[in-house]
C-alpha cells in the first residue's frame, strides 16, 4: 500500500485565516491485492447494484505514482469509469478504480 494524505486546517487556530471554518483533507491511495481477493472483489460488484459513478481515470493519476501503475491508469478501458467505495469505509465522497490486482482510491471532503 502507499498512500498520500493532505490536511488542509482552516480551524482558526493559527494566524493563516481570519474567519475559522471546516478543515479540509485529501486522501490518494494505492492498494494492492492478491489475484483471489481481487475476484472477491469483482463479484461482490456483480451483484451490487449502484449508479454508474462516471469517474474520470484522469482524477486517479496522481502525482507520485510510479511510472508503471500510471500507465496502466492511462491505458484502462476507455468504457470503465470506476466505482464508488464498497470496501474502504470513505462514504460518498470515495471513489475508487479497479486495475490489475490493485485499487486506486480518492476520499475528499468537498
Amino acid at each position: 500500500m502507499k498512500f498520500k494524505y493532505t490536511y488542509i486546517d482552516n480551524s482558526g487556530q493559527n494566524e493563516r485565516i481570519s474567519v475559522p471554518g471546516p478543515s479540509d483533507y485529501f486522501l490518494e491511495a494505492l492498494l494492492y491485492f492478491d489475484t483471489v481477493t481481487m475476484e472477491k472483489f469483482y463479484e461482490f460488484d456483480r451483484n451490487a447494484e449502484y449508479d454508474a459513478p462516471n469517474f474520470k481515470k484522469e482524477e486517479f493519476n496522481f502525482d507520485w505514482l510510479p511510472n508503471d501503475i500510471r500507465e496502466e491508469l492511462l491505458n484502462s478501458n476507455l468504457n470503465y469509469h470506476g466505482h464508488p467505495d464498497f470496501f474502504f469505509g470513505t462514504g460518498d465522497n470515495g471513489r475508487s478504480w479497479y486495475l490489475e490486482n490493485k485499487i486506486l482510491i480518492r476520499k475528499h471532503t468537498n
